[in-house]
Protein backbone atom coordinates (compact mmCIF):
# COMPACT_ATOMS: atom_id res chain seq x y z
CA UNK A 1 0.00 0.00 0.00
CA UNK A 2 1.35 3.46 -0.93
CA UNK A 3 0.28 6.52 1.01
CA UNK A 4 0.30 9.89 -0.71
CA UNK A 5 2.38 12.64 0.90
CA UNK A 6 -0.81 14.73 0.70
CA UNK A 7 -2.72 12.52 3.09
CA UNK A 8 -5.88 14.19 4.35
CA UNK A 9 -7.87 13.32 7.43
CA UNK A 10 -10.71 12.05 5.22
CA UNK A 11 -8.33 9.79 3.29
CA UNK A 12 -6.88 8.52 6.56
CA UNK A 13 -10.37 7.55 7.72
CA UNK A 14 -10.85 5.62 4.47
CA UNK A 15 -7.59 3.78 5.09
CA UNK A 16 -8.42 3.08 8.73
CA UNK A 17 -9.08 -0.61 8.22
CA UNK A 18 -5.69 -1.07 6.53
CA UNK A 19 -3.85 1.04 9.07
CA UNK A 20 -5.34 -0.72 12.08
CA UNK A 21 -3.59 -3.91 10.93
CA UNK A 22 -0.19 -2.19 11.29
CA UNK A 23 1.73 -2.34 14.59
CA UNK A 24 1.00 0.50 17.00
CA UNK A 25 4.15 2.59 16.42
CA UNK A 26 4.23 6.08 17.83
CA UNK A 27 7.66 7.31 16.73
CA UNK A 28 9.06 8.38 13.38
CA UNK A 29 12.64 8.16 12.12
CA UNK A 30 13.45 9.44 8.63
CA UNK A 31 16.92 9.35 7.06
CA UNK A 32 18.54 9.14 10.46
CA UNK A 33 21.91 7.44 10.62
CA UNK A 34 22.77 8.11 14.24
CA UNK A 35 20.06 7.06 16.72
CA UNK A 36 16.58 6.32 15.45
CA UNK A 37 13.60 7.59 17.36
CA UNK A 38 12.31 5.06 19.86
CA UNK A 39 9.05 3.98 18.25
CA UNK A 40 7.39 3.47 21.63
CA UNK A 41 7.91 7.01 22.90
CA UNK A 42 6.22 9.22 20.31
CA UNK A 43 9.54 10.74 19.25
CA UNK A 44 10.54 12.11 15.84
CA UNK A 45 14.04 12.17 14.31
CA UNK A 46 14.70 13.65 10.86
CA UNK A 47 18.15 13.70 9.28
CA UNK A 48 21.25 12.45 11.08
CA UNK A 49 19.51 13.06 14.37
CA UNK A 50 18.66 11.33 17.63
CA UNK A 51 15.33 11.72 19.42
CA UNK A 52 15.79 9.36 22.34
CA UNK A 53 13.66 10.90 25.08
CA UNK A 54 9.91 10.46 25.47
CA UNK A 55 8.00 12.59 22.95
CA UNK A 56 11.11 14.39 21.70
CA UNK A 57 11.85 15.96 18.33
CA UNK A 58 15.29 16.17 16.70
CA UNK A 59 15.65 17.65 13.22
CA UNK A 60 18.97 18.28 11.49
CA UNK A 61 22.48 17.02 11.08
CA UNK A 62 23.65 15.66 14.46
CA UNK A 63 20.67 17.17 16.31
CA UNK A 64 19.83 15.37 19.57
CA UNK A 65 16.95 15.54 22.04
CA UNK A 66 17.68 13.10 24.85
CA UNK A 67 15.20 14.00 27.60
CA UNK A 68 11.41 14.05 27.88
CA UNK A 69 9.61 16.44 25.51
CA UNK A 70 12.79 18.15 24.30
CA UNK A 71 12.99 19.80 20.87
CA UNK A 72 16.29 20.21 18.98
CA UNK A 73 16.18 21.81 15.53
CA UNK A 74 19.32 22.69 13.59
CA UNK A 75 22.81 21.49 12.80
CA UNK A 76 24.24 20.04 16.04
CA UNK A 77 21.38 21.43 18.14
CA UNK A 78 21.31 19.55 21.46
CA UNK A 79 18.73 19.26 24.25
CA UNK A 80 19.60 17.20 27.31
CA UNK A 81 16.98 18.58 29.73
CA UNK A 82 13.26 17.86 29.94
CA UNK A 83 11.01 20.35 28.14
CA UNK A 84 14.03 22.15 26.65
CA UNK A 85 14.02 23.81 23.22
CA UNK A 86 17.15 24.47 21.14
CA UNK A 87 16.78 26.07 17.71
CA UNK A 88 19.82 26.97 15.61
CA UNK A 89 23.26 25.70 14.75
CA UNK A 90 25.07 24.51 17.89
CA UNK A 91 22.18 25.68 20.09
CA UNK A 92 22.11 23.77 23.41
CA UNK A 93 19.95 23.26 26.46
CA UNK A 94 22.15 21.61 29.08
CA UNK A 95 21.26 19.05 31.76
CA UNK A 96 20.72 21.70 34.45
CA UNK A 97 18.29 23.62 32.24
CA UNK A 98 14.86 22.03 32.63
CA UNK A 99 12.46 24.04 30.44
CA UNK A 100 15.39 26.09 29.11
CA UNK A 101 15.25 27.72 25.68
CA UNK A 102 18.18 28.52 23.39
CA UNK A 103 17.50 30.27 20.08
CA UNK A 104 20.21 31.18 17.60
CA UNK A 105 23.62 30.01 16.51
CA UNK A 106 25.91 29.08 19.43
CA UNK A 107 23.26 29.88 22.03
CA UNK A 108 22.96 27.95 25.29
CA UNK A 109 20.56 27.78 28.23
CA UNK A 110 22.45 26.53 31.28
CA UNK A 111 19.96 27.01 34.15
CA UNK A 112 16.35 26.06 34.89
CA UNK A 113 13.91 28.17 32.83
CA UNK A 114 16.77 30.21 31.36
CA UNK A 115 16.14 31.74 27.93
CA UNK A 116 19.06 32.68 25.68
CA UNK A 117 18.47 34.49 22.39
CA UNK A 118 21.47 34.86 20.12
CA UNK A 119 25.06 33.78 20.63
CA UNK A 120 25.96 33.39 24.30
CA UNK A 121 25.13 31.40 27.42
CA UNK A 122 22.45 32.21 29.98
CA UNK A 123 23.34 30.61 33.33
CA UNK A 124 20.78 32.52 35.43
CA UNK A 125 17.63 30.59 36.35
CA UNK A 126 14.30 32.05 35.25
CA UNK A 127 15.81 34.85 33.20
CA UNK A 128 15.99 36.14 29.65
CA UNK A 129 19.22 37.16 27.97
CA UNK A 130 19.93 38.55 24.48
CA UNK A 131 23.52 37.74 23.51
CA UNK A 132 25.46 38.81 26.63
CA UNK A 133 22.89 41.35 27.85
CA UNK A 134 20.47 40.34 30.64
CA UNK A 135 16.99 41.54 29.70
CA UNK A 136 14.67 40.23 32.42
CA UNK A 137 14.83 38.25 35.62
CA UNK A 138 12.27 35.97 37.24
CA UNK A 139 10.03 38.82 38.32
CA UNK A 140 9.82 40.17 34.79
CA UNK A 141 11.92 43.28 35.40
CA UNK A 142 13.59 44.84 32.41
CA UNK A 143 17.23 45.24 33.35
CA UNK A 144 18.76 48.55 32.16
CA UNK A 145 22.42 49.06 31.34
CA UNK A 146 25.25 48.90 30.79
CA UNK A 147 26.48 51.24 33.52
CA UNK A 148 29.96 51.54 35.05
CA UNK A 149 28.73 51.91 38.66
CA UNK A 150 25.88 53.12 40.94
CA UNK A 151 26.52 56.77 40.06
CA UNK A 152 26.25 56.09 36.33
CA UNK A 153 23.14 53.94 36.92
CA UNK A 154 21.54 56.79 38.92
CA UNK A 155 22.31 59.18 36.05
CA UNK A 156 20.61 56.69 33.72
CA UNK A 157 17.41 56.74 35.76
CA UNK A 158 17.87 53.51 37.76
CA UNK A 159 16.21 53.92 41.15
CA UNK A 160 17.77 52.80 44.47
CA UNK A 161 17.20 49.09 44.99
CA UNK A 162 16.67 48.44 41.28
CA UNK A 163 18.90 46.23 39.15
CA UNK A 164 21.19 47.24 36.29
CA UNK A 165 23.97 45.52 34.41
CA UNK A 166 27.58 46.46 33.72
CA UNK A 167 29.48 46.45 30.43
CA UNK A 168 30.93 43.08 31.51
CA UNK A 169 27.38 41.69 31.72
CA UNK A 170 27.30 41.49 35.55
CA UNK A 171 23.99 42.20 37.23
CA UNK A 172 24.11 44.72 40.09
CA UNK A 173 21.61 46.45 42.36
CA UNK A 174 21.83 50.23 42.78
CA UNK A 175 22.60 50.97 46.42
CA UNK A 176 23.38 54.72 46.45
Amino acid sequence: MTISPWLTFEKLKELDSSISALPNLEGVAVNTTIIPADASTGSVALGSAGATGTRTVAIGDLAFATESRGIAIGNQAFVEASFGVAIGEDAAVNTTSGSGIAIGSNSAADATNAVQIGQGTNSVATSLQFRSVPIANGTGLIIPGPFADDTAAAGGGVGIGNPYYTAAGDMKVRLT
